[in-house]
């Protein structure tokens, strides 16, 4: 979605330095806007999907198993080098 309004914001900048009339550019920017909400549709769903996967991992009594505490440092930490590397 960044990308696709950083695309949009160009080739507005762009139409203006070019001194070209909106007309021009107007079915790009109909697309691109097209475009942008489809991505942010698509937000939506795997953001709902991540969610319905979620629950069903509770229901299925799957659960998240935390390997010890990782600090800042490695001598505040209660782990070992290969545990971080596994994780």
């Amino acid at each position: 979605m960044v990308e696709a309004s950083k695309l949009m914001t160009d080739l507005m900048q762009a139409r203006q330095e070019l001194r070209l009339s909106a007309v021009v550019a107007d079915p790009a920017y109909a697309k691109i806007a097209e475009a942008i909400s489809a991505l942010s549709t698509a937000r939506t769903a795997m953001v709902d999907a991540h969610n319905e996967l979620a629950e069903a991992k509770l229901r299925v009594g799957i659960r998240t198993k935390l390997i010890g505490i990782w600090g800042k440092d490695a001598d505040q930490a209660l782990y070992t080098p290969e545990m971080k590397r596994a994780v």
